[in-house]
């Protein structure tokens, strides 16, 4: 019974992590995006049209973009451990 409530409470607290940190990347890469598009919002348009070969990006654009990308890199993270065994 023990080992149950265990599995259980292990499962239901990755789901509620993956609820709650996938809206959190969305939200600071839009917002990340809305500090960009504000300060060097044109810049990086033409960045991305040069880049792409295209006209379809404006600073309008950049803060839909970065929470796309922060969705994105919501599921990829990456941690580092480091082992004193000799």
């Amino acid at each position: 019974m023990k080992t149950a409530i265990t599995i259980a409470g292990l499962t239901l607290g990755t789901l509620a992590l993956f609820v709650l940190l996938t809206p959190l990347g969305i939200f600071f890469g839009w917002v990340t995006g809305l500090i960009v598009q504000f300060f060097c919002g044109q810049f990086v348009a033409d960045g991305l049209n040069l880049l792409f070969g295209t006209n379809r990006f404006t600073p309008d654009a950049i803060p839909l973009i970065g929470g796309a990308l922060g969705f994105v890199g919501a599921f990829f993270k990456t941690t580092t451990s480091t082992s004193s065994k000799s």
